[in-house]
């Protein structure tokens, strides 16, 4: 994977360690070169599929805003149906929101999301063999960020995913978003 050092994602990447699942192997004027990791077939993992705008990045930390509803996706490649707890980092803009939570179309319950970034954890879920569709939809409406803060940023935004972590009984597991 060949990530320019000139935009937002460059300029971050290269003041961090390299992100799970890949490994820098080289570095140019202009660009760094990340090898991408075989995938464990044992290790559960999360995608974001739909409903998040570009990541953004604020020091060390990084987030996307989600807008009107978001999915992400658990894969589980093993044969095994594994038992997992999911904790995502989430906050609210502008108000606090309830946002509720589905796994492949079955109510989870809801997460009360405060306006500061805040750490929620889900159900213990037990996830087949196969990729699942984890829905988050709030009870609001996104709201454009120039309406509140009057900065010409024309997004609908509801809540920001900073990050998760997944943990299994062999062990944790934490992905970047």
């Amino acid at each position: 994977m060949l990530v320019r050092k000139h935009d937002a994602l460059g300029f971050w990447l290269e003041r961090q360690p390299a992100p799970v699942g890949t490994h820098r192997v080289g570095q140019f004027d202009d660009a760094l070169l990340f090898a991408l990791d075989p995938p464990s077939p044992t290790r559960v993992y999360l995608e974001i599929v739909s409903g998040f705008h570009w990541r953004e990045f604020l020091g060390d930390e990084t987030y996307r805003w989600m807008t009107d509803a978001g999915a992400l996706a658990i894969v589980n490649p093993s044969a095994e149906t594994v038992r997992v707890e999911l904790a995502l980092e989430f906050h609210s803009f502008p108000v606090k929101r309830t946002v509720g939570v589905e796994l492949d179309d079955k109510k989870l319950g809801q997460l009360e999301v405060s306006t500061e970034p805040a750490i929620y954890l889900l159900p213990t879920l037990s996830i087949a063999p196969g990729r699942h569709l984890l829905s988050l939809i709030p009870d609001s409406g996104a709201v454009v960020a120039d309406s509140v803060l009057g900065n010409g940023d024309l997004r609908a935004l509801s809540v920001a995913l900073w990050g998760w972590t997944i943990r299994t009984p062999a062990g944790g597991i934490a992905a970047p978003p």
